[in-house]
């Protein structure tokens, strides 16, 4: 069980660590590929959607499962895969399953970390009190009750 500064020690290097674990294993794999076969076309041009999903989209949805509930976070995964497949599929398969693979297996990693170091992670807003701060996982939302059953949840800044 972590608390206070080893908990942001240990979030930042799991997020660091997965990031290192998808970009090896995705250049791992290709380089494994390209002993086995002979790569005529498409070598270095026109694969920069490569850089596009690892940087723009499997990065900051790490980040985001670090500090969200996993129902949440799961759903952020699969609409993003459903993206993934439907915009390359056509033009790299091998690549984009290979890419698909690579990002699911770090966000694994990434959920049974968290799992471990922070079991007592909430999986809703529910169990809040209106008006107070989460002191437990997440340190950052604050929740308000309105009427009929609804929250708003908002970022608290320190």
């Amino acid at each position: 069980m972590a608390s206070g500064k080893n908990k942001s020690i240990i979030l930042l290097l799991t997020f660091i660590s997965a990031i290192v674990f998808m970009v090896g294993c995705y250049s791992l794999a290709t380089w494994m590929y390209e002993q086995a076969f002979n790569v005529s076309s498409h070598r270095n041009v026109g694969i920069i959607f490569i850089s596009f999903f690892f940087l723009v989209i499997a990065t900051p949805i790490l980040l985001f499962t670090l500090f969200t509930p996993l129902r949440i976070n799961l759903t952020i995964v699969a609409l993003a895969m459903l993206y993934h497949f439907y915009e390359w599929f056509s033009v790299h398969p091998l690549r984009i399953c290979l890419m698909a693979v690579c990002f699911i297996t770090s966000y694994l990693y990434v959920v049974i970390i968290k799992n471990i170091f922070f079991p007592q992670a909430p999986s809703s807003f529910r169990h809040l009190k209106a008006g107070t701060f989460n002191k437990g996982y997440g340190d950052c939302f604050m929740v308000k009750r309105v009427p009929k059953r609804f929250f708003i949840v908002a970022l608290a800044v320190d």
